[in-house]
């Protein structure tokens, strides 16, 4: 059996893109993307619709996670503006997808089993690994934006990284993802990548009319997704947190994202 495993495309049109010129899909028994495969990015209702063209079977992320939750007062500030724009582009739908996908020795999720919120690195999988009922012995994981292969005994947990947000990489626009075999009784990993163009990531994003809808977080994610470094989305959230603790104003106040977006930028 073969699998090509993807996470965290976020919208990210062209990483998908730039993917599917590269691998033949014919050549795997199944097609997996771990969750997100939406928001941030500037082509969510496009990228779903290849994703489904192509018969990936999803799991469910923490950014479409939220989409149930948008007509909650919690979700009605400024700094949610983003996943509205997404939720919008989507027609307001979106297909109902598994927590967890479990098939043969395999179990899919976003961050560990049950929990698409749960954040850990490679390590911090291992006891998630090795707590897996018979007969599961590959995990493979998204959430965390950085790739990952680790092993306890036979068992393996596999991070592909985030194919359209990649962070901890030498810079350029880069998609990873994995492939994975089983080969008598083993499962065995081979992490890949592809790049493909900023310059055409860049249009996606001035045409979208990303930037205007949410001008603060978009240039903090184009940056973060053309650089692949700096962890620059959750740098601009603290910068929030600071302003709106230095001057008393909620962070969910417009004046206090714009700010903080002056801050980040001089702050690069």
């Amino acid at each position: 059996m073969r699998l090509l495993a993807i996470a965290d495309v976020h919208g990210n049109l062209r990483a998908l893109e730039a993917l599917l010129s590269r691998e033949r899909l014919g050549d795997y028994d199944r097609l997996i993307s771990l969750g997100d495969q939406v928001n941030f990015g500037p082509k969510p209702r496009e990228t779903m619709a290849l994703l489904t063209k192509c018969g990936f079977e999803m799991v469910l992320g923490n950014h479409e996670e939220r989409f149930a939750h948008l007509g909650e007062p919690a979700f009605a500030g400024y700094g949610w503006d983003m996943l509205r724009w997404t939720w919008n582009q989507l027609g307001q739908r979106f297909p109902a997808l598994p927590v967890d996908l479990r098939f043969g020795t395999v179990w899919c999720t976003h961050g560990t089993p049950g929990d698409p919120y749960h954040l850990v690195d490679g390590n911090g999988m291992l006891p998630f690994l090795r707590e897996l009922p018979t007969p599961y012995r590959l995990l493979l994981s998204g959430h965390n934006h950085r790739r990952w292969v680790v092993s306890d005994g036979e068992r393996l947990s596999v991070n592909p990284g985030a194919l359209g947000m990649l962070e901890g990489e030498p810079p350029g626009c880069v998609a990873p993802y994995a492939v994975l075999t089983l080969r008598r009784g083993h499962w065995h990993a081979e992490p890949r990548q592809v790049t493909y163009s900023e310059t055409e990531l860049l249009r996606d994003f001035q045409e979208s009319g990303l930037y205007e809808a949410a001008p603060e977080m978009a240039a903090a994610v184009v940056r973060q997704m053309t650089t692949g470094s700096g962890r620059q989305v959750l740098r601009l959230i603290k910068t929030i947190q600071r302003v709106s603790a230095e001057t008393g104003r909620s962070a969910d106040d417009p004046e206090v994202w714009h700010e903080a977006g002056h801050r980040w930028e001089k702050e690069l």
